[in-house]
Parts: structure tokens; C-alpha cells; sequence
């Protein structure tokens, strides 16, 4: 039997296409979900060659971490995955960045969408960014407001919103939340997951949903084989 049958996500992707040139912002980066999950599933998609050169991975935190401390931090954590494929894991690791962010500083957001412009020139990303918020839901409403309020929501077309469920604690506290989600960006800018999953589904769910159309019918076909399987 082959071996891509130990993950059936992976059955057919072959041929598909890499995804298009982006900018992942992720807020949280010092939390586990981001070592555990995020970084292990982008560098396996880096192994199977679905990561374009054009592409950035922004690790934002409070904690006051250099590029190359962010670098070094991951390639500890992920040291069973990277073992034998260390020449890799240095050429993946030229996609990492990392700028120290507190949401609750509005000067944080501004000098990030400065450091967002430079890393657009270096990595030819076009200005495609996808802000995901690995944070406490206390924070997703502040967050998207400083987010907003410093521009970097303002482009439908180019900035996503990704954003954690459970999405409030009930439905009182799910609807106000919205409203304000929706305040600071347009529905189809806004995008919310799940996280009871591998961190390559959820990768691919954040992939799904800027628009792969293709890729994400290849996906759900296969999960619908495997299933039947």
C-alpha cells in the first residue's frame, strides 16, 4: 500500500498547484499551537515543494524576539521533524520572520505595517496577507480594531482575517462579537476555523479559504474517498 495513504489529505495533491504568493501573519506566535501545529504543517507543505518562493511567515508576540531568536526558537522545537533534513529546514527558515506586537499598542500595529511593507519588497508578496489570531478570544475583538484602525484590513482583495473557534462563549457573546469582527472588515475578508485537528488540516483549511478553489475540491474529494474507504 502506498505511503500517502497514511494521510489521506495528502492522496492526490500531487499535481495541484502551489498556493499563491501571501504574507501569514501569525499573532500568538510564542504559544504552543503555533510549534505544535502552524510551523510543522507549513514546513511539511515547504517538503512537498506547495510553498512558492514568494511567500513570508510573520511570527507577532509580545515577547522581544529578533528574526534569527524566532528561527532558532522553531528549529528547537520542531528538532524530530527537522532531523536529516536540516539543509531544508535552513532554507525554510529564510521564509520566518518575527516582530514583537502587542495588539493593545496602537504605535506595535503601525511599526508592524511598516515592517509588513519591507518584507512585501523582499519576498515579492504582493501585499497578500493573512492575519491569523492564535490569541485568547478576550482579544479577537481588540485585535481586529488595531488591525483595522492602523489600515492593514482596509484591502478586501489582499488582507484575510482568520480567526479561531469557539467564536464567543454563547450566542449573546458570538453575535456581539461579530458585529464587531464585521465592523472592521468585510465577510469575505473574515474566516473562522477549527482547531479540533492536525495542524496540516488546519492549514489547509487557511489555505481552503483564501480561495484555492481547486485545491479545496481536491481536498474534500479525498476526505470523502477516505471515508468511504
Amino acid at each position: 500500500m502506498p505511503s500517502t495513504l497514511s494521510n489521506p489529505l495528502r492522496l492526490g495533491l500531487r499535481q495541484e498547484r502551489v498556493i499563491s504568493p501571501q504574507c501569514l501573519v501569525i499573532f500568538g506566535a510564542s504559544g504552543d499551537l503555533t510549534h505544535r501545529k502552524l510551523i510543522p504543517a507549513l514546513f511539511e507543505l515547504y517538503l512537498q515543494r506547495r510553498i512558492p518562493s514568494e511567500f513570508g511567515i510573520v511570527g507577532c508576540a509580545r515577547r522581544p524576539w529578533t528574526d534569527n531568536e524566532f528561527r532558532e526558537k522553531m528549529k528547537v522545537k520542531l528538532s524530530n521533524q527537522i532531523s536529516g533534513k536540516e539543509r531544508e529546514w535552513e532554507q525554510f527558515s529564510n521564509y520566518l520572520f518575527y516582530e514583537p506586537v502587542d495588539l493593545q499598542q496602537s504605535d506595535h500595529v503601525v511599526r508592524l505595517s511598516r515592517r509588513l511593507n519591507e518584507i512585501d519588497k523582499t519576498q515579492a508578496t504582493h501585499g497578500n496577507r493573512t492575519f491569523y489570531l492564535s490569541v485568547s478570544p478576550n482579544f479577537y475583538a481588540s485585535g481586529c480594531k488595531a488591525l483595522k484602525a492602523a489600515g492593514l484590513l482596509d484591502d478586501p482583495k489582499k488582507s484575510r482575517l482568520v480567526i479561531e473557534k469557539p467564536f464567543g462563549s454563547d450566542y449573546s457573546s458570538a453575535k456581539k462579537l461579530n458585529k464587531i469582527v464585521q465592523s472592521c472588515a468585510e465577510e469575505s475578508q473574515i474566516y473562522r476555523i477549527f482547531l479540533n485537528q492536525s495542524g496540516i488540516e488546519i492549514i489547509y483549511q487557511v489555505f481552503k479559504l483564501l480561495h484555492l478553489k481547486q485545491w479545496a475540491l481536491k481536498i474534500e474529494q479525498v476526505i470523502t474517498k477516505a471515508l468511504v474507504l
